[in-house]
Parts: structure tokens; C-alpha cells; sequence
């Protein structure tokens, strides 16, 4: 269950991270079009997917129905995400409520969630690497008693009955579960700080 876990856990960190930048790229093109962050996000609200589209529809449905100001509205979102880059866009969105020619800024932020998803993927396919290696020599491991069973039935019976053939079958085990852990730990999901 660790293991399904955590690489359950990296899946929606990466399929979240592709969202939000198709999220801010279509959001950021419509408000640089009509200077109005809440009326941006509304005509993009078909087009989002979850957890992205609920965090939006929420920040709308505070701007119309709670409250007025944007500012606290912004200051929620922003709380939604652990992303980095995200919570940068959202600084940027809340500069450019009190100077409209902050603008510019947006889309090299959107450029930068991209880019980051793109490095992301290349360190993820590098470190995998060591899972692969895993896997193969596990299924050797695995493998071999079978294999003996095949090629030599006298050398598989003293594996399999004597105890120093048990004790060796035993001792893969035991090698086999403490590494899962180690592997597992090595090939986790990379994630970019500041």
C-alpha cells in the first residue's frame, strides 16, 4: 500500500501541475484581452477540469455572492495549491487589481509552470532508471529457482527442502521486502523548491 501510494501521490502531482498551466495559460490569455480577473476565469470555467475548476468556481463564487474584494478572494486561491509558480501567478494577478502595466508578467510566470513540467518529466525518466534495474534483477531472483527446476531437478529439490536451501530462499525474501522501500525512496516524484 506505501508504495501504490506514493506513486498514486506523484501521478496527481503531475496530472495537477499539467492542469494548472492549461488553467493559467487560457486564463491569462483572456484577462490580458479584458482586464477583469473574475470575468477571465467565468468564460474559462468549461473548459478547466478538477481539483483546478473547483478551486476557480470557488474563487468566483466569493467574488460574486461573499464578497466584492478581489484582493481576499485572490488570497484563498492562493491557498489552494502548494505550487510554487502558482502561488507567483496569483501574486502577479493581485499586482496587476493596482497597476494594469504589471501584465506582462504573467505569461513568463505560465512559461515557467511549463518549463518546470518539462524538467520534472526528464529527472522523473532518469530516476526511473533504478526501478527498472529493480525489477529486472528481482525477477532474476525470483526467476532462478524456477529455472533451476528446468535445468537441474537434483540442484532445485536441495534448494527447496534442505534448510540451507531454505535458509538462502528466506534470506531473497528478506532482501527482496527491505529494498522495495530503498527503490521506492530513490524513484519518488521530484518536486522543484525555492
Amino acid at each position: 500500500p506505501f508504495i501504490y501510494i506514493l506513486f498514486t501521490a506523484g501521478a496527481f502531482r503531475k496530472r495537477l501541475a499539467g492542469e494548472l498551466e492549461s488553467a493559467l495559460s487560457i486564463i491569462t490569455s483572456s484577462y490580458l484581452r479584458n482586464e477583469n480577473i473574475i470575468h477571465a476565469v467565468e468564460e474559462n470555467l468549461p473548459y478547466l477540469q478538477s481539483p483546478v475548476l473547483d478551486a476557480f468556481q470557488e474563487f468566483v463564487a466569493q467574488c460574486r455572492f461573499v464578497s466584492a474584494d478581489v484582493g481576499v478572494a485572490l488570497d484563498k486561491l492562493e491557498l489552494r495549491f502548494t505550487n510554487v509558480v502558482f502561488r507567483e501567478w496569483v501574486a502577479a494577478i493581485k499586482s496587476c487589481q493596482f497597476d494594469r502595466n504589471l501584465k506582462v508578467t504573467l505569461f513568463p510566470i505560465v512559461s515557467k509552470l511549463s518549463d518546470s513540467r518539462i524538467v520534472t518529466g526528464e529527472v522523473e525518466v532518469i530516476m526511473r532508471q533504478p526501478m527498472q534495474s529493480y525489477g529486472i534483477m528481482v525477477f532474476l531472483l525470483v526467476g532462478n529457482p524456477a529455472l533451476l527446476y528446468f535445468l537441474n531437478r537434483n540442484w532445485f529439490h536441495i534448494l527447496i527442502d534442505t534448510l540451507p536451501g531454505k535458509a538462502c530462499l528466506a534470506f531473497s525474501v528478506l532482501v527482496i521486502l527491505i529494498s522495495i522501500v530503498g527503490v521506492a525512496r530513490i524513484a519518488r516524484p521530484v518536486e522543484f523548491k525555492r
